[in-house]
């Protein structure tokens, strides 16, 4: 097919793509114009699996997607931290576990030597592995003593039997749990922002996963006030238990 020089839309649906002449057809009194500029125009894009309530909160905190060393991961939570002073809990996402060394671990040092007074929570890029600092650890009462919880692993240091802040699984929820909830507003106001930029990136239609489902009230109340600008399909999460030996 030739390269389409404009299309038309009725009621939400495309009805023609063709050229200038052939679409002018298509225009009535009632007709609006969009002027792409000579642009791209593309079909929208379907991303298959978000976590928008998770991804909504992780745009107001660290991204670590570009650390490459500990150094770079490291500057990010500091800077983050000096530029964010009000923020009683730091969280952020992304980190790579390569940033460690071929046979370096995550460890709470890391943190702690940046943010040592307030309580840090960093997920890993994958969302399956969480580092906390001494803090967070502190405020969630694990310690040595600390068993590890179903479907997750509270990973100590070999020698000691200390947490070295590295949590697998479900053992991030022990930290997560004490850290402070968000106000019904807080959470709707972010989740529109984070509508709005999936849109703005061409999002039409999200699958979403996990505790999404829980919230289907928010998104209505989103929806009923004209800011729900994707198709949302929601996945419930449901987690068989799974001990922890099995995990190992």
């Amino acid at each position: 097919e030739p390269w389409a020089q404009a299309l038309a839309v009725r009621e939400g649906k495309i009805v023609a793509v063709g050229s200038d002449r052939a679409i002018a057809a298509y225009q009535g009194p009632a007709t609006k114009v969009i002027d792409a500029k000579e642009h791209m125009v593309l079909p929208g894009f379907m991303d298959a699996h978000v976590h928008m309530m998770a991804g909504a909160a992780q745009l107001e905190q660290i991204a670590l997607n570009d650390a490459k060393t500990v150094d770079d991961f490291q500057r990010m939570i500091k800077e983050y931290a000096a530029a964010h002073p009000d923020r009683k809990w730091i969280q952020g996402m992304g980190w790579y576990y390569s940033v460690f060394g071929r046979n370096g671990a995550p460890d709470k040092k890391f943190i702690d030597e940046v943010v040592p007074d307030r309580p840090v929570y960093l997920a890993a890029y994958d969302g399956h592995s969480s580092l906390v600092n001494s803090k967070a650890l502190q405020m969630a009462g694990i310690t040595r003593k600390t068993p590890d919880p179903p479907n997750g692993i509270i990973v100590r240091n070999p020698a000691t039997g200390e947490p070295t802040g590295f949590l697998k699984e479900a053992a991030g929820s022990l930290v997560m749990k004490t850290a402070p909830r968000p106000t019904c507003e807080e959470e709707r106001d972010r989740m529109i922002k984070a509508i709005h930029y999936a849109s703005s990136l061409g999002l039409t239609r999200v699958i979403s996963a996990g505790a999404d489902a829980e919230r289907v009230d928010l998104f209505d109340e989103i929806r009923q006030k004209g800011d729900l600008t994707v198709r949302l399909y929601m996945a419930r999460f449901v987690t068989p238990p799974i001990s922890p030996e099995a995990m190992k």
